[in-house]
């Protein structure tokens, strides 16, 4: 897919995903995620393309599955740099990446507009309980890794289907 750029619409923002772009090619309302090779993640161009949904950040509660992840954090960051949330919280299953991003150099400013949830998208109940009080939810908890899915199709399908359907 090098060199074309696909749009893909959330409710959250628009988002294109594009070769890696130096920040410096960067419009004023864009920003760029970043190539990480550890994952094979993508540079994502994220674009403020939406600005009434953006314009609701400010001041509102956000709610980020997936958020220890290489997309959620830089989202999370992203965020709290460009849009005065009032708190963002961050659910996933792995207690690790939470201390680890709790200890993050970056987000250490944002230590009480930061709440970590330990959780699976695939539980309804804690996914309810985690939810209340949200006004926004940034959808990117899901399984990616295809040699892990090849061996666990029906982990993959739980989480990545049955989990969003949540």
């Amino acid at each position: 897919m090098a060199g074309t750029v696909a749009p893909i619409r959330t409710p959250f923002t628009k988002m294109s995903f594009t070769p890696d772009v130096p920040s410096a090619a960067l419009g004023p309302n864009e920003y760029n995620i970043g190539h990480n090779i550890e994952t094979d993640v993508r540079s994502v161009k994220v674009v403020a393309g939406d600005e009434y949904i953006l314009s609701q950040v400010p001041g509102h509660v956000i709610f980020v599955t997936g958020g220890t992840g290489s997309f959620g954090k830089k989202f999370i960051k992203i965020i709290l740099n460009n849009f005065k949330p009032k708190k963002i919280i961050v659910f996933s299953r792995d207690e690790l990446k939470q201390y680890e991003m709790r200890k993050d150099p970056e987000l250490l400013k944002y230590n009480t507009k930061l709440r970590f949830f330990l959780g699976d998208i695939r539980d309804f109940e804690r996914l309810k309980l985690s939810m209340r009080g949200v006004d926004l939810v940034a959808h990117a908890a899901a399984l990616k890794q295809v040699d892990a899915a090849e061996y666990n199709p029906f982990e993959v399908i739980k989480t990545n289907i049955i989990g969003s359907e949540n």
